[in-house]
């Protein structure tokens, strides 16, 4: 298997967008922006009565995962992280079809999901 997060295998796609922003002045677009620039709907996940953006998965969600294996289970953290990252990824194939003036059709962006 090829190592994929590797300095000689890994592909920023966002770089060369960040540079221009930075030598532009521009600010950088969220996702949410670009998605709603391209008229999709831009999905929500609700977990513990909060919208769960990557910081909060980064610094809660994760963090609450790894403890529950460690304690033997995933617990229900699986439905979360499944909807988003789902949602997620989706969201960028979207924006980056869009970009290159391919049709694309979502099937989850507007499965909004409380946990």
């Amino acid at each position: 298997m090829i190592p994929l997060n590797t300095p000689e295998t890994h592909v920023d796609l966002s770089k060369s967008r960040q540079a221009q922003c930075d030598r532009t002045g521009e600010s950088w677009p969220t996702l949410e922006a670009c998605l709603e620039c391209y008229d999709y709907p831009i999905p929500e996940t609700v977990w513990k009565e909060k919208e769960l953006t990557n910081t909060r998965f980064g610094e809660e969600l994760g963090p609450a995962y790894l403890e529950a294996l460690e304690n033997g289970g995933a617990g229900d953290f699986v439905e979360v992280i499944d909807h988003y990252l789902r949602t997620d990824l989706e969201a960028n194939f979207a924006v980056f079809y869009a970009d290159i003036g391919k049709q694309f059709t979502p099937s989850q962006l507007d499965s909004d999901q409380t946990f």
